[in-house]
């Protein structure tokens, strides 16, 4: 007798549609904002891109003749296979619900498990996605190093101008990193980006820049450990 005989009426498609309702963490902020997940039936990515290039419009004499305009656009179409991603439980723990089952526990709690079994893996899955898109921001690329026999690197062409460097660590509290920051916006501001909307962290550099002297002088007003910190 095997587990399939005490949940026949759950289906695949059951699972399938309870996997997909289970919310997010609310901590994984950035597959669910920077890098949105997208639900798809297929097992092959595609991502079709386009735009067309606008001419600045050119004087001319009265009574002469209009200039004509360029209509230049294009479309480029990439795709590949999206690599598997789960896990499974072991036999041991499949014997462990058989054996409760054979000795009186209902149906309704062998059910109860499935279900929370089915759980337990999508949030390991979404953990891992979590993970990818770090290791995206890090450098601009998706790296798996011999993952269950599996290599691959997705290289998102990030330019190197947006992955920049501090002149001096932040570390050193004789850093400057408000003029970095204001540096780097100026940059993007410049290629013509959108402001940016959030900063992302991890605990380590915030615990520099709260001891940094130009952010305590920015906020505090003063970098003097003798005057009591006061809020602007």
């Amino acid at each position: 007798m095997t587990i399939q005989d005490f949940i026949k009426g759950v289906s695949v498609n059951d699972l399938t549609t309870f996997a997909r309702s289970v919310p997010s963490p609310a901590d994984f902020l950035l597959t669910s904002t920077v890098f949105p997940a997208l639900v798809t039936n297929d097992v092959k990515w595609r991502i079709k891109q386009n735009g067309r290039r606008v001419d600045t419009a050119k004087y001319r004499a009265y009574d002469s003749s209009v200039p004509f305009a360029d209509r230049t656009a294009w479309e480029t179409t990439k795709e590949g296979m999206l690599p598997p991603l789960g896990q499974k439980l072991i036999g041991g723990e499949q014997q462990q619900i058989l054996l409760e089952q054979s000795h009186g526990a209902d149906q309704d709690r062998l059910l109860e498990l499935l279900y929370d079994d089915a759980e337990r893996h999508i949030e390991a899955i979404r953990s891992h996605l979590e993970l990818a898109a770090g290791d995206v921001l890090v450098d601009g690329k998706f790296t798996l190093n011999a993952e269950n026999g599996l290599t691959i690197e997705i290289d998102f062409g990030v330019p190197a101008g947006n992955m920049p460097t501090a002149a001096k660590p932040w570390s050193d509290p004789t850093s400057d990193p408000i003029r970095d920051e204001l540096s780097w916006i100026q940059y993007l501001d410049g290629l013509g980006a959108p402001e940016p909307e959030m900063v992302l962290s991890s605990r380590r550099a915030l615990s520099y820049l709260a001891s940094n002297n130009a952010y305590r002088a920015a906020y505090f007003g003063s970098v003097n450990p003798s005057n009591p910190p006061t809020s602007r």
